[in-house]
């Protein structure tokens, strides 16, 4: 029991010497990765904002065209930026394993996953570099994206972090099998997630640490005064599928995170049929998605 606290005070210790250190000697144990697809020039600032705090950057590109092409390109001249290009979209899930196998076979402890569309900034990183580092059983730790979570100060305990902004303990992530390619972009992070927790890990969301994030290509709509987001019918139909696996899947460990996804459906499922123009295109998705998600993945 004593060595298992001396290690925890001294991986503690380790944390907090390199999180005080990290802008000047660049040894923080962090890999970042910002998974991109026909990006926009803020990927180019959210690797700006990661060089300060991480000791390397890949970015896996996802088979970019046109003018993201060139922004891709021009990453491939910065500073401690890696560039990994794939000739098809692969999915969130395959990049983030291509990652993974990248961080841990140099030797890094410690994953920071990235949308293309997210920036957090050095001193984010620093409180979440302290908290991962909380316990060894920390699995992974996230900064704060709503406005809603007004104490600054919190470290609270969650069971479930979106991916991006996620700094993930590697040893951790490898245990549970890494992330499910099988979801290819939806759920991915809620899987994830509660897999960590199936294995013994701890998630925290970190007060401190602040992130600015987008959600994924949606479409801004407005109809009778009432503005929301919505996806294209494909990005539906992956949504429903995925949510009916993890449903699925994890209802026994999670029975109120599940219900919760599968009401969030319905309110979505609803929003159509009252609000969107295109709605027999998207309900067919749906229920395409609704028969795959029940037939492609076995519990």
């Amino acid at each position: 029991m004593r060595s298992n606290l001396d290690n925890k005070e001294s991986e503690q210790c380790l944390c907090q010497q390199k999180s005080e250190r990290a802008s000047s000697l660049m040894n923080t144990g962090i890999c970042a990765c910002i998974v991109s697809y026909n990006c926009d020039k803020t990927i180019i600032e959210s690797a700006q904002a990661l060089s300060e705090g991480v000791d390397q950057i890949l970015v896996v590109d996802n088979c970019s065209s046109g003018e993201s092409l060139s922004i891709i390109n021009a990453l491939e001249g910065m500073s401690r930026v890696t560039v990994y290009k794939n000739t098809r979209n692969e999915g969130i899930a395959a990049a983030l394993n291509r990652a993974l196998d990248y961080a841990q076979s140099r030797g890094y402890r410690f994953l920071l996953t990235m949308d293309q569309d997210s920036v957090i900034m050095q001193d984010s990183l620093t409180a979440l570099l302290q908290a991962i580092c909380l316990d060894e059983k920390v699995g992974a730790v996230g900064p704060r994206y709503e406005k809603k979570l007004h104490n600054t100060e919190a470290i609270e305990s969650v069971n479930y972090l979106i991916t991006s902004g996620s700094l993930v303990r590697i040893s951790a992530a490898v245990k549970c099998g890494g992330y499910n390619e099988d979801l290819f972009v939806d759920c991915v992070d809620f899987d994830f997630s509660f897999r960590l927790i199936e294995n013994g890990y701890n998630l925290l969301r970190v007060g401190k640490a602040e992130m600015r994030h987008v959600i994924g290509e949606p479409e801004r709509s407005k109809i009778a005064g009432i503005q929301y987001y919505s996806h294209n019918p494909a990005r539906f139909y992956t949504k429903v599928k995925n949510n009916l696996y993890v449903i699925r899947r994890h209802r026994a460990s999670f029975p109120g995170q599940c219900l919760k996804l599968a009401l969030s459906l319905v309110f979505e499922i609803g929003r159509v049929i009252v609000l969107e123009n295109n709605k027999r295109q998207k309900l067919k998705f749906a229920a395409k998605g609704f028969f795959d998600g029940v037939t492609t993945f076995r519990d």
